[in-house]
Order: structure tokens, then sequence, then C-alpha cells
């Protein structure tokens, strides 16, 4: 079942779906998604929608939502910054919190790209949060150059408001994401966070590159709590029909365990 809805957020309207399995087991996943930068519910090739439809039929709850300044939803994007996707997502939470508040569901945050940021600081200050998953993380700070562009972006002045704004894919960011990307506390933000991990990363990507070795240099990730996998000559945005197929089923196949595992911590405390 696909249900379309509207969440209240610091003011904002945030417009999306959620995707509910038509058998569903008590305390069962859900995953809320987080996007990257200038993502929206539907996300590239319709990738999300796809994860989404795939985790109703393994009977996983998956909210897909446009943060405000985004899609359908509320406010303009050079408005945006880490901070008002956080508090988007924590929205969010308390909408899940509210339709299943007889439950206590494992609750994934899967964040793609730059949305690994919003995640990474959610997992960390929600203690509902039972697991991370994300693909292609970017925790590393904004490049002066965009990769194989040759574009080099500077701050200019919306129109109409006269705000400085940094253009960005056909749309305008705000000087507080700017510094938000640039940050040095995201890969501190993802160490901290001692519960399953999940990252799945494009073998080509360049965007994701510097993260990903991040990761792998520090040892304690490499801990039986943090997954990673790499689908060999997949970039960014995974645009390959076999290379979303790869993503979507490791993903599941992932968030369906940490769930067992969640199950059995219960029954044991029991």
């Amino acid at each position: 079942m696909q249900v379309p809805v509207q969440i209240y957020a610091k003011g904002r309207n945030l417009a999306g779906v959620i995707h509910i399995p038509s058998v569903r087991a008590i305390g069962a996943p859900i995953i809320i998604m987080c996007y990257g930068l200038n993502g929206d519910r539907v996300e590239v090739h319709r990738m999300s929608v796809f994860a989404a439809r795939r985790a109703a039929q393994l009977g996983i709850t998956f909210i897909r939502f446009d943060y405000s300044g985004l899609g359908l939803s509320d406010d303009e994007f050079w408005h945006s910054s880490i901070n008002t996707k956080v508090e988007d997502v924590l929205a969010v939470i308390d909408f899940v919190k509210g339709c299943f508040q007889t439950e206590n569901p494992t609750l994934v945050l899967l964040g793609f790209s730059d949305g690994g940021r919003v995640a990474c600081r959610i997992a960390n200050i929600c203690k509902e949060v039972s697991g991370l998953a994300m693909w292609n993380p970017m925790f590393s700070a904004m490049p002066p150059i965009l990769p194989n562009s040759g574009f080099v972006p500077k701050f200019v002045r919306e129109p109409q408001t006269r705000e400085f704004v940094y253009p960005f894919f056909g749309l305008w960011m705000g000087s507080e994401y700017v510094r938000d990307i640039n940050s040095s506390m995201n890969i501190e933000e993802f160490n901290t966070y001692d519960k399953d991990k999940l990252l799945i990363f494009g073998g080509d990507d360049l965007y994701s590159k510097e993260t990903r070795e991040q990761i792998i240099r520090d040892p304690s990730n490499l801990t039986t709590n943090v997954k990673i996998i790499s689908i060999p000559g997949a970039n960014h945005l995974f645009n390959r029909v076999e290379w979303t197929e790869q993503v979507i089923s490791k993903t599941m196949e992932w968030v369906l365990e940490v769930g067992r595992l969640k199950k059995r911590m219960k029954e044991e405390l029991n």
C-alpha cells in the first residue's frame, strides 16, 4: 500500500509517501530515506521508488519524502542546511512513532550521498535509530571544481531576495549549507555511532572516493557491526539497472538481518 502523507516540521509542510506492506509483523523494520543535496522522494531513475516497493514486498515499511525547499515541500532550497534537514527527518521520525506507537520498530536511516551527513547526525541524537545504511556517502568537503565538469562555482546574489547563494545544478544553495558541507565533523559523527552500519560504494565513484578511503583507514570500522560493500564499476548515482538491483538487494538483506538481531536481543532480555 502506497499512501501520500503531509508532515509538519518547524512551520514547514513536508510532502511524502509511506509504503506499507500488505502483511507486516509487529516491530518489523521501518526505513526512512535521507537524500543527498538536491535529491527528492523519487530520486534519479526512480531509485527510491524501486527500493520502497521492494521493501514493502519484504514486509518493511519505507518512507520517502521531500526535504523543505525541494520537491513538493514548502520553502526555498537556499534556506536549507544540514540542520533544517535534520529537523525535517526528526519530524518524520515523530510521525512514524505516532503511527506505530504501540510498537518498538527497528528504525533504519538510509542516507544517499550527502544524505549520509544528515543520517549520521540523527543517528547520534535519536536513540530509536537501530541501524544506519548509506549509499555512496560523502563526508569530505565540497571540491572547488566539480568532478568531470570543469565548472568552478562562486557565490552570487539571488535575484529576488539578494541573499548570497551558491549555484548548484540548477538550484541556489545557501551559505550555511556550504559551511556545513565543509565541516570536518561528518566523519567523526559516523565513527561515534556504535550500532549496525552498512556502506555501499560505487567502485568508480569519484565523489565518495575520499570518504571511502577515510573509513577504510580507520581500524575501528573493520568490526562486525560495520559492513562495507563495493559495486564494481558503479558510479555515484548507480544509474544502471544491474547496479541499482545490487544496491537495493544488499540493503534489504542487511535491514532484515538488523531486524532479526534486534528481535533476538529483545527476546533474550525478556
